[in-house]
């Protein structure tokens, strides 16, 4: 993949993360255009 400038972030949480909640608290620290989606964990 190749990004034009943004941060990325990977975070991994111990139960399934409220992505609501993530995107407001990160867009609460001054992040605009917030994007926050979910994947599957990978396959073992």
């Amino acid at each position: 993949m190749e990004f034009t400038g943004g941060t990325v972030m990977q975070v991994q949480y111990s139960q399934p993360a409220n992505v609501e909640s993530v995107r407001g608290t990160v867009a609460g620290l001054g992040f605009r255009d917030v994007q926050c989606r979910t994947s599957a964990p990978p396959a073992t």
